[in-house]
């Protein structure tokens, strides 16, 4: 009965994609054909007839007067896919993409059942850009466990959206790739990483303006990791400096808890 089916919700912002969506769509229908699955179109002022495409072979398009940034248009068709169509799992991708691989990450979230809040890919390729832009992410904004931490190719549990808030998302553009995943590793949400294979991408990311917008939103988040750590080391030294006792006493109840707990697992009390 298709009201015991799984809903899984795919977004996929896009502009001027017909050729790509007349293939994708019936692909991601066949292979989803066992789950209640809504494929969520986020249209940015396409020229080509995209939206009426979509329309006509049963994708979700939903009318919009503003926004229509690659960020404004994934954060919203997220939020649709969550709030308004109440999904279990999430997956967004590319026109570009392969949608046999957005059935392998549902498998595998399946297989992992509770284990996983999230699934990132690791799309292939060693392109010079992107090897530049994972080495400052990975190291600058403490996202050194992603091996590539830009890719657009994602699975989010519901539960995962809950945490994340996507109200306090703000990027723009293609940076709300770093934005949710900075915050997501900040809340310390578990991620499993799928390697798969890349298809050319068009030239869009080295416009002028999606440069300017990733670097506003790097050295944000870079102030705020920073400020971050500032804040923590600050309150490390007046709490050394200003109240050691206190400090002290915390500490040591601290590793006498933990002691008491370590000596109940391996000395476990005879009845």
């Amino acid at each position: 009965m298709k009201g015991t089916k799984r809903t899984v919700g795919i977004v996929i912002p896009v502009k001027n994609e017909i050729k790509r969506l007349r293939t994708l769509v019936p692909k991601l229908k066949y292979y989803f054909s066992d789950v209640d699955c809504k494929i969520i179109i986020m249209d940015g002022k396409s020229t080509d007839d995209t939206a009426v495409l979509c329309k006509i072979m049963g994708c979700i398009v939903p009318y919009r007067v503003d926004g229509f940034g690659y960020g404004d248009s994934l954060r919203e068709g997220l939020g649709l896919a969550y709030y308004t169509y109440d999904c279990e799992y999430i997956i967004q991708m590319d026109a570009d993409h392969d949608a046999l691989v957005a059935r392998k990450f549902y498998d595998i979230m399946l297989t992992m059942n509770k284990n996983v809040d999230y699934i990132i890919g690791i799309e292939s390729g060693t392109r010079i850009t992107r090897r530049v832009t994972n080495f400052l992410i990975k190291y600058f904004l403490g996202l050194g466990k992603y091996k590539h931490p830009t890719c657009g190719y994602r699975l989010w549990t519901a539960r995962a959206l809950t945490f994340i808030n996507l109200r306090t998302i703000h990027a723009k553009w293609f940076a709300i790739q770093i934005e949710m995943l900075q915050k997501a590793n900040k809340l310390g949400l578990r991620c499993h990483q799928v390697p798969f294979e890349s298809r050319p991408h068009r030239g869009v990311t080295s416009s002028p303006r999606f440069i300017v917008e990733w670097l506003l939103t790097f050295f944000r988040l870079f102030r705020i990791r920073v400020w971050w750590i500032l804040r923590r080391t600050l309150a490390l030294l007046i709490g050394v400096f200003i109240a050691p006792q206190e400090v002290l006493e915390v500490l040591r109840k601290s590793f006498k808890r933990i002691y008491s707990l370590y000596l109940s697992k391996v000395k476990p009390q005879r009845s």
